[in-house]
């Protein structure tokens, strides 16, 4: 059992002290530079770190391996855990049935593959798929993503025996 630290009251009294004076430097620096130059110092610094992010990726090599399309980025990240789940996928047969109808990702001896090889031969498709592939599975998933009930919202569906092509088609309709 953790003990949960509380700050002191003198500590307290400090945060109002250090965020004022933390004001008052910023508004000498706006004062002294100004507004549009903070903006340009801002500008710089984004533009410079990129330049790091991408050289130090390019410098081992691994730049044409970056995945350049967000929805691929969005579903390497959120479908490993979604599959994962086995209260949303319960067998490997609805994990490939699912990457066929949604990824036109077809797995063949799929009842004779971990789960885990599923999910990974799935991802490595999905990093390598074009956007059409992917933007109406990453648009549900996205709307989904905003809602704190999301996966109550799932198993209560998947419950009700609804597939998962009515749940897409549902999260698409909403605003």
């Amino acid at each position: 059992m953790t003990k949960k630290t509380t700050p002191t009251k003198i500590q307290q009294k400090k945060i109002p002290i250090k965020a004022l004076s933390f004001l008052e430097e910023l508004i000498w620096l706006f004062e002294r530079f100004g507004v549009g130059q903070a903006k340009e110092f801002v500008s710089e610094i984004e533009q410079q770190l990129k330049g790091v992010t991408s050289a130090n990726t390019a410098s081992i090599g691994l730049e044409k391996y970056s995945p350049k399309n967000p929805n691929q980025l969005f579903l390497i990240g959120i479908l490993p855990r979604i599959f994962s789940d086995e209260s949303l996928f319960s067998s490997n047969k609805e994990l490939a049935a699912f990457s066929k109808e949604f990824l036109k990702v077809e797995i063949t001896h799929w009842g004779k593959r971990s789960r885990y090889e599923l999910i990974g031969h799935i991802v490595c498709n999905v990093a390598i798929a074009d956007d059409t592939q992917l933007e109406t599975l990453a648009s549900a998933l996205k709307k989904l993503q905003h809602e704190d009930n999301s996966e109550d919202f799932l198993k209560t569906n998947l419950n009700k025996n609804m597939t998962w092509n009515d749940i897409i088609r549902i999260l698409l309709e909403r605003q």
